[in-house]
């Protein structure tokens, strides 16, 4: 990650500049002002999100991957953040690829930092 400092504390109030550039380029961004606002009151998730997007690119290379705040209030009544991959894959081959990614990285590793804050899916778009 080069010499980009990150916030990993709850007390950091604005997502700085280098990280909203850092993950400008690696992410397509649905709603960027509603995004980065919910990652200022959540600073504790750019660091994983920056580590998921090369985890992402391992299982998913040549993908393209969206940061989006949930808006189905059914699916998520609290403010979620969700990083969604589009594979470049067929269905069959890219179901694999994830429950690769979430046995080996995803669940057992990173979830449990989200603090039910993010969510990764995939979908087709």
């Amino acid at each position: 990650m080069d010499n980009l400092q990150l916030h990993g504390s709850a007390t950091a109030a604005t997502t700085s500049l280098s990280e909203r550039q850092f993950i400008e380029g690696r992410y397509r961004i649905k709603n960027k002002d509603e995004v980065f606002a919910f990652l200022d009151e959540n600073p504790f998730l750019i660091p994983l999100l920056l580590e998921a997007q090369e985890k992402i690119e391992v299982y998913f290379r040549n993908s393209f991957v969206y940061l989006e705040m949930e808006t189905d209030r059914e699916l998520a009544p609290e403010p979620l953040l969700l990083v969604v991959i589009s594979p470049n894959y067929q269905p069959e081959e890219a179901f694999q690829k994830f429950r690769l990614f979430s046995r080996v990285w995803w669940l057992d590793v990173a979830m449990k930092r989200t603090q039910n804050k993010l969510h990764i899916r995939i979908e087709y778009r």
